[in-house]
């Protein structure tokens, strides 16, 4: 009986040294933005069923962590705070703090290749990361530790591919240091977006070059969706919802390993990058990605898997009207011809979906086949802008010009648009980019003119009778037509591809 009961105060003892002070989740971090106007809850772990006492804003709660040691401690929500604060846990005489945490609005930024790129990478870069010093900014800034490099992995990345290793980063304040690795597109958002607001942003960077949407996919959602069933087990190496180059480059990795994790692999990312902060309430989603998708033409495939993602993502987080900001595809002179049709759906996600938006890039992609424009900056002061006049309503014009009406009067068409006014050209010239067709159904090129109230009008002398038009459809264009704060018009055709009327339905609001 006593060897019985010291063998058990050693057990207890191992238990307590090995789980010695508590901790709080990754999400968390000294240096941290808080969502402001909502319940601020810490979680994180400690000693299985042993009070934990939890001390933020001057105000202290008792927990007890429940039998896996998890602990979650809800707080009061706070407007916005520009005064550094401080949270501790103490269990059983040690404790843990984060300080200097604020609070305000903090940003997912996600997506691949051209997500990813780094502050350092963009020409921009030279002056922008000097002047990187911000007290009201913070950056958490995750890296994946393999890429989908050419050759096969070794163990060291099939170690470092493991759930919980693969994205490393912590909170820190904006500085050249922090910035410089960061998201180009995230930094520029997050510090136009905070001069704007005039309080504190917090910006979570998670991408991964290369990947396509069924990475970041829940698992439960491809479980769920019996369109999804290719996605699961090994048979995602053969799938169509993958690209081939992605399926191919993930085929050399794994050097025939089918059971094995991979950057590439349906709900991968998701589960590494994405599900270890869903309780953290986020204010919104900056996703720019779709490159390696639209390798493939199938628009009813794209809309079902970005609606899937979208709404998956809303529901993980526990926000049905989540921001969801889309960065359209931009132009790439050189390859990928079905850069329009994917652009179309994202074009339909931001119709159909409350609360989804897209940016217009079409003019400040590559002039050559580069899939990376290495500047950035113009990317996220648009994001800003559209994100500061539709989302906090402040008096700025930064929507796109967007297909309203159009109509055919002989041999002319006439288009109007909204988010248009004060419609001109940036060189002058008559707008390019239009086509008409006829009853055949083969696009022209067409002349364009600006008439009054902002109308455009179009003729061709190949189309008698005009019946569908279409704008800056193609995979590289050179559009000179913008609104009077220089924003570009969003690419259209008339007669876009008619979408399951299913999946439409799928994502409206109160859609089960």
């Amino acid at each position: 009986m006593k060897k019985h009961l010291i063998l058990t105060c050693t057990c207890i003892s191992l238990i307590q040294t090995l789980l010695a002070a508590p901790e709080f989740d990754r999400v968390f971090g000294s240096h941290m933005v808080i969502p402001r106007n909502k319940p601020i809850v810490f979680s994180g772990t400690a000693i299985p069923e042993l009070p934990v006492k939890v001390t933020f804003s001057e105000k202290t709660l008792t927990i007890t962590p429940n039998e896996k040691g998890e602990w979650s401690a809800s707080f009061p929500a706070q407007k916005a705070n520009a005064t550094p604060q401080s949270v501790t846990v103490t269990q059983d005489g040690e404790s843990v703090s984060l300080n200097d945490i604020l609070i305000g609005e903090v940003w997912l930024a996600s997506g691949q290749s051209n997500m990813k790129w780094s502050l350092s990478s963009t020409p921009s870069g030279k002056t922008s990361i000097p002047a990187a010093d911000n007290n009201q900014l913070r950056i958490f800034n995750n890296v994946p530790q393999v890429d989908a490099y050419p050759g096969v992995y070794t163990q060291k990345d099939f170690d470092n591919l493991k759930e919980d290793a693969y994205f490393q980063g912590t909170w820190q304040v904006s500085s050249p240091q922090s910035a410089a690795p960061c998201s180009a597109v995230a930094y520029y958002f997050a510090r136009d977006l905070q001069k704007k607001l005039n309080i504190p942003v917090g910006i979570i960077h998670t991408s991964m070059g290369g990947s396509e949407m069924a990475a970041w996919l829940p698992p439960s959602e491809i479980e769920a969706t019996p369109e999804f069933a290719p996605l699961r087990g090994a048979d995602w190496l053969e799938s169509k919802f993958v690209a081939p180059w992605a399926r191919e480059a993930a085929k050399v990795n794994l050097n025939n390993k089918t059971d094995v994790n991979h950057p590439f692999k349906p709900a991968y990312l998701f589960k590494t990058g994405i599900s270890w902060m869903v309780n953290f309430p986020i204010t919104g989603v900056l996703w720019y990605q779709g490159e390696t998708d639209a390798e493939v033409n199938d628009n009813e495939l794209h809309f079902l898997i970005l609606t899937r993602l979208i709404k998956s993502w809303r529901t993980a987080f526990r926000q049905e009207t989540l921001p969801f900001v889309m960065i359209q595809l931009p132009r790439i002179n050189g390859g990928r011809p079905y850069w329009p049709e994917f652009r179309e759906v994202q074009a339909l996600a931001a119709t159909h979906i409350p609360n989804v938006l897209t940016i217009n890039t079409i003019d400040l992609g590559s002039t050559d086949g580069d899939i990376h424009p290495p500047e950035k900056i113009e990317v996220g002061k648009r994001t800003a802008d559209l994100i500061a006049t539709s989302i906090y309503n402040l008096p700025i014009e930064g929507k796109f010009p967007t297909l309203k009406k159009w109509t055919i009067k002989g041999e002319k068409a006439f288009i109007s648009f909204d988010n248009a006014k004060g419609l001109t050209t940036i060189d002058k010239k008559a707008p390019v980019g239009f086509e008409i067709a006829g009853q055949d159904g083969i696009f022209k090129p067409s002349i364009a003119e600006i008439e009054k109230n902002d109308i455009i009008s179009l003729t061709s002398p190949d189309v008698k009778k005009p019946v569908n038009i279409r704008y800056c459809w193609s995979t590289f264009v050179s559009p000179n037509l913008v609104n009077k704060v220089g924003l570009p018009v969003f690419q259209f055709r008339t007669n876009p591809h008619k979408m399951d009327s299913s999946l439409i339905k799928s994502v409206q609001p109160n859609a089960k």
